[in-house]
């Protein structure tokens, strides 16, 4: 009689354990499907929000490149009539234009005379490259082959290091824009606007900080532009993936598990991706989740073995 009473106790109690712990898994489960939804709703505001504040810059950068490659005396000057204006002309223009915190400096290339004009110097092409700006690990040949002979609409550059005056080092994002813009076989001249990294990528590390996720801007021909700090490169499943449209989907990046939620510009079609590790975001859960079933399980085993 005695045993009988022990083992249905014994049952008992080993079943409210086991639905305890059962619960307990359920409701884990909707916490984190919950923290989930929330974190991402989140994430893609904040990176909603970092869409709009660069396209408020960027289009500061073309309203200074229209300035400049539709103005009147350069359109004369490029094509050779330096009778009517000079590079002068030029200089006191650029001189005028206003220039916004963000961009570290620009200038003109003039293809028929290889000078490079900024608002206060003028310098042939070789030597403005030697002495002003250079791009670490890029030579003058490699520079005049991508950036001054070929055609270019609104191209922007992904980030590098400037070596400016031999002596400074700045990482810049280029914006070159041939002149006129209407001449593809072969451009005239080239603007040259150097965006200051700095400036943009404090909202960045901002983001990465808030969210423990990787950002990355990706222009609309699939290049890199800009990345938040020790982001690792994106693999090109990703890119693949967010050139579908698909604004949010999971990932394996390796041995990690990660939300990749993908915002596009109407402006320019950039594309602002945030890649989300879930080990990050989903640590206290996990480590709450596995006390709990740690310590139900540690009293189920004291449990059966008290009454043996």
């Amino acid at each position: 009689m005695k045993r009988s009473v022990f083992l249905i106790f014994s049952i008992s109690y080993i079943i409210i354990l086991l639905l305890s712990m059962t619960s307990n898994v359920i409701y884990y489960q909707r916490m984190e499907k919950n923290t989930l939804e929330n974190i991402k709703r989140s994430s893609f505001a904040m990176l909603e929000q970092l869409q709009i504040d660069m396209d408020n810059k960027l289009r500061q950068v073309y309203e200074l490149s229209n300035n400049i490659v539709f103005d009147k005396k350069l359109a004369i000057l490029i094509k050779g009539n330096d009778y009517i204006f000079s590079y002068k002309d030029i200089m006191e223009d650029m001189m005028n234009y206003p220039k916004n915190e963000f961009i570290y400096d620009y200038y003109i290339y003039f293809y028929n005379t290889d000078q490079v004009v900024t608002a206060t110097v003028k310098f042939p092409s070789q030597r403005f490259y030697d002495i002003m700006y250079s791009y670490e690990g890029v030579e003058y040949s490699s520079w005049q082959d991508e950036v001054l002979s070929k055609y270019h609409f609104h191209t922007y550059l992904p980030s590098r290091q400037l070596n400016a005056y031999n002596s400074e080092k700045h990482r810049v994002i280029t914006f070159v824009q041939s002149i006129p813009i209407n001449r593809s076989d072969r451009p005239l001249g080239q603007l040259i606007i150097l965006i200051d990294e700095e400036k943009i990528s404090g909202m960045i590390d901002k983001m990465h900080w808030a969210a423990g996720a990787y950002i990355y801007i990706i222009d609309k021909n699939g290049e890199t532009i800009l990345t938040s700090k020790e982001a690792p490169l994106l693999p090109n499943e990703i890119k693949k993936q967010i050139s579908l449209s698909s604004s949010i989907f999971d990932y394996s990046m390796g041995r990690d598990e990660v939300t990749v939620l993908c915002h596009t510009s109407e402006q320019n079609n950039w594309k602002y991706v945030m890649v989300m590790p879930k080990s990050i975001f989903l640590a206290e859960i996990n480590r709450t989740k596995t006390f709990t079933l740690s310590l139900s399980l540690f009293c189920l085993i004291l449990g059966v073995t008290a009454k043996a």
